[in-house]
């Protein structure tokens, strides 16, 4: 599975064990076995995050696809939160929308439980704060925010030119993809495939002996 050579890079980032703990407050996935023989061995995970009048942060869509070809979507579907939505313009996600909705977060993490075994890589983008949020725990995870850093140039509080390191979203598409990520950061389904594709540049990059960290920092 080529996926499983970016869980290396990914666990070697220093925020790595915080973010993924060996002493979970969630249980983990179940081991491996005929169950689950036929699953996916690697998924793309996303969701879209919204605050709500109790919480500051509550799922309110989720999309799982197969990263494998065809690289079919497994799960695309609105939450229903425990409280009314605050929306904001960055989810785009009304109280309106989630009116008939009736899929609520229990249901996501049952789904994520019956599908994935403590084998799955499970890619995306800060996955350790859906995972979080699933009330799940696990440790097979390719972290983008973790195996991108871009270095960019910044202008300080003095305006002089300062050296930065970013592991933001949209820094990291416009940098891999050249392409802007403005509606993929309020569609979740958009940004479960944009980060495969980020995957997938990192593999070309390193299978040419490119190092990522540099090219990102020179690449304008």
């Amino acid at each position: 599975l080529k996926y499983k050579s970016l869980l290396l890079p990914t666990s070697q980032h220093p925020s790595y064990p915080t973010l993924y703990p060996l002493r979970p407050t969630h249980p983990p996935f179940r081991p491996y076995g005929s169950w689950c023989h036929t699953h996916p061995p690697a998924i793309a995970l996303a969701a879209t995050i919204s605050p709500t009048t109790t919480q500051s942060a509550a799922l309110c869509r989720i999309t799982i696809l197969n990263a494998l070809p065809p690289q079919n979507t497994l799960l695309d579907t609105l939450i229903k939160p425990p409280a009314p939505l605050i929306p904001t313009k960055k989810t785009r996600i009304t109280n309106e929308d989630l009116r008939n909705v009736s899929f609520t977060r229990e249901h996501a993490t049952l789904f994520l439980r019956n599908l994935c075994s403590c084998d799955t890589v499970v890619m995306g983008h800060e996955v350790h704060r859906v995972l979080e949020l699933l009330q799940l725990a696990h440790y097979n995870c390719v972290d983008t925010s973790l195996l991108f850093r871009v270095r960019q140039r910044s202008v300080n509080g003095k305006g002089g030119e300062v050296m930065t390191i970013s592991s933001q979203w949209n820094d990291i598409v416009t940098r891999c993809l050249r392409q802007q990520t403005e509606e993929e950061e309020s569609d979740c389904a958009m940004q479960a495939r944009t980060v495969l594709d980020c995957c997938q540049f990192y593999l070309e990059q390193t299978a040419k002996g490119e190092n990522v960290f540099v090219w990102l920092s020179l690449s304008s």
